[in-house]
C-alpha cells in the first residue's frame, strides 16, 4: 500500500513524540510510507525524515495525526484515516470534533473508553482501537556519557545517593503538577533521602515556578520550616528540552510519575519503561491498561468534567468532556511505597522486561499491519 502520513512529527513536545512513534510503527508494516510535517507550534526539529523523500501519484490511504477539529477529507485518497490524540471523552450532543470525524472513513483511538463513546456518535465512520506505540528510534541514540548543561545527577551535588522521583512536562493544571507537588510535600520531609525532580519541557519565568511551589506548599496546610521541606529540584531549560537531556533523566531517575488528566498513554511513560524506570500512572488510563500493577503503580483516579482555569483551545477540555483526575491520597501512598519497598520496586522493574518486549515486539506492529489491510 502507498500511505501518506501527515502529522507534527518534527515537534519536540508530546505531539511530536506520539507522531514519531506512529510514523516509526507505520514504517515497520512493510508499506510504502510518504510523510509530510504539520506544526502546532512555531519551532521544531530541522532533521530530514527519510519518508519525506518518498512520493506517489496516488495514495491508498492518508493518515492524519492531528486534532479532530483540524481533520479534512481528501477525495484523491481511497481511504481517509484520522488518528486523534484525544485525551478526553466527549459527551456533547454535537461538537466540531465529532462532525469532522464523520467526514472520514476511519478513526483510530488508543483508549477503550473513548473508543466505546465514539461507537454511536460518528455515523458510518469506522472506529478502531489501536495500541500505543513507542518511538524506537530512541534506542538508537548514542549515549556519550556527557551530561547536557543544567542536569544534576546521582553522582554529583544534592541528588547524590538519593531516590529520585521525576516528572517531565509543564505546570499546566491538566498535567497534574499541583497534585504531584502537594502529594510529595505532604508525604515526605527533609529526613527522607529522596528527591522530586520536575523537568520543564519549555522555559518558564523562575518567579512563576517559585510562586507555584509556594502555592502548593500553602495548599497542604503545612507548617514545616523551609529546612524541613523535602528536597525538590526544578530543571528550567533555556529553550525546549533536548532529547539527550530527556534520555539522561530517564536513566538517572528511579520512579517516573505521570498524574495528568488524559485518558491516553503518555509517550514519556513508555520511554520510562524502556529505561527500566518503574512509573506511577493514573488508573482508568491506557497506560495503566497496558502496564497494570505488575509493571507500575496505579493512582486511584476518578472521572470528572474538564473544568479548567486555562485551556490552549477554546473548544477543547470543556465541561462537556470527561477526563481522569488523580487522588492525592493514593498518589502519596504509591510514592511512599515506591520509596520504601525495595523488594516490590525491584519486582516491578523486573516485570518491565516483559512490558518492554510487548511494546517493542513484532506482534505489536503486525496488528497495525492487519488493521491497514482490513
Amino acid at each position: 500500500m502507498d500511505i501518506l502520513f501527515v502529522g507534527p512529527y518534527k515537534q519536540t513536545d508530546e505531539w511530536g513524540r506520539k507522531s514519531r512513534a506512529l510514523l516509526d510503527a507505520l514504517k515497520r508494516t512493510g508499506n510504502r510510507i510518504t510523510s509530510r510535517p504539520i506544526y502546532f507550534v512555531s519551532q521544531g526539529w530541522t532533521y530530514s525524515e527519510e519518508a519525506e523523500f518518498s512520493t506517489s501519484e496516488s495514495y491508498d490511504a492518508v493518515i492524519q495525526f492531528t486534532l479532530p477539529v483540524f481533520a479534512v477529507y481528501d477525495g484523491r485518497c481511497k481511504k481517509n484515516i484520522g488518528f486523534f490524540n484525544t485525551d478526553t471523552i466527549d459527551t456533547a450532543p454535537f461538537s466540531t470534533a465529532i462532525s469532522r470525524m464523520k467526514l472520514l472513513d476511519e478513526v483510530w483511538v488508543e483508549n477503550k473508553d473513548i473508543y466505546q463513546n465514539l461507537q454511536n456518535k460518528v455515523g458510518d465512520t469506522r472506529v478502531s482501537l489501536i495500541k500505543p506505540y513507542m518511538d524506537t528510534s530512541l534506542e538508537r541514540e548514542v549515549y556519550t556519557g556527557r551530561y547536557p548543561q543544567g542536569i544534576i545527577t546521582k553522582d554529583n551535588g544534592p541528588l547524590k545517593n538519593r531516590f529520585i522521583f521525576y516528572a517531565i512536562g509543564s505546570l499546566e493544571e491538566r498535567e497534574g503538577a499541583k497534585e504531584l507537588l502537594c502529594a510529595y510535600l505532604s508525604e515526605f520531609s527533609a529526613s527522607d533521602n529522596c528527591a522530586l525532580v520536575y523537568i520543564l519541557e519549555n522555559p518558564l519565568d523562575p518567579a512563576r515556578v517559585n510562586q507555584f511551589v509556594e502555592t502548593c506548599h500553602l495548599s497542604t496546610g503545612a507548617t514545616k520550616a523551609r529546612e524541613q521541606k523535602p528536597f525538590m529540584h526544578f530543571m528550567n531549560p533555556d529553550s525546549s528540552l533536548p532529547i539527550e537531556a530527556r534520555l539522561v533523566i530517564h536513566r538517572e531517575g528511579d520512579c517516573f510519575i505521570s498524574p495528568d488528566y488524559s485518558l491516553n498513554c503518555n509517550a514519556l511513560t513508555l520511554e520510562a519503561v524502556a529505561a527500566q524506570s518503574t512509573p506511577i500512572v493514573n488508573k482508568n488510563t491506557t497506560a495503566y491498561e497496558l502496564l497494570g500493577e505488575r509493571n507500575s503503580w496505579g493512582i486511584e483516579s476518578y472521572k470528572d468534567s474538564c473544568i479548567l482555569s486555562h485551556r490552549s483551545f477554546d473548544d477543547m477540555f470543556t465541561a462537556h468532556e470527561i477526563c481522569v483526575k488523580p487522588t492525592i491520597r493514593s498518589l502519596r501512598h504509591n510514592m511512599r511505597e515506591a520509596y520504601t519497598d525495595k523488594f516490590l520496586r525491584e519486582k516491578k522493574r523486573s516485570n518491565n522486561i516483559e512490558a518492554r518486549q510487548a511494546i517493542q515486539g513484532n506482534t505489536h506492529y503486525d496488528s497495525l499491519k492487519e488493521l491497514l489491510c482490513s
